[in-house]
């Protein structure tokens, strides 16, 4: 468990650096309680399959989208540390939408993320996000992994660049 852990951290530490602001800033969500969270797909290679013909594929994914967005969401708060804090319910001023560009075999996801204000106005564009998979499991398990682990890094990005 111990090695675990440390692994764990030690890949997520390497993660985070490979992050950055493509445009914007994150200034203006210095002190914001909370900011709305969702999910795109539409644009994701998901085993080398469109979301829908993976869909048609998955007959859990409906599921899994919300099972791994709860492992994003959770991960995302814990990482970030009180300095950010995503709620899935749309009650905020600003809004993260994290697109999803595709997710491998073993779950490894790469997105980039674009932060709104209230009026829709883009405030910050996040690139360059992984979130490493498992090997172990269904493929939505693996998923759900990747999903856990994207929230993580970028929940530790932004602590870093809010502090």
């Amino acid at each position: 468990m111990k090695s675990f852990l440390i692994s764990f951290f030690l890949c997520l530490s390497a993660s985070v650096f490979g992050q950055k602001i493509v445009s914007g800033s994150l200034e203006s969500l210095r002190g914001q309680p909370s900011i709305a969270i969702y999910f795109d797909y539409s644009g994701a290679t998901i085993r080398g399959m469109s979301e829908k013909q993976y869909a048609s594929f998955e007959p859990k994914w409906d599921l899994g989208q919300k099972k791994m967005a709860a492992y994003f969401i959770e991960s995302f708060n814990n990482a970030a540390g009180g300095y950010l804090t995503l709620t899935p319910d749309g009650k905020s001023g600003y809004s993260m939408t994290v697109h999803v560009s595709s997710v491998s075999a073993n779950g490894t996801t790469y997105a980039s993320a674009v932060i709104k204000d209230y009026q829709g106005n883009t405030v910050a564009e996040i690139g360059q996000i992984k979130g490493a998979g498992a090997n172990v499991g269904t493929h939505i398990r693996r998923m759900g992994k990747g999903a856990e682990y994207l929230g993580a890094v970028l929940g530790q990005f932004c602590r870093k660049k809010l502090r």
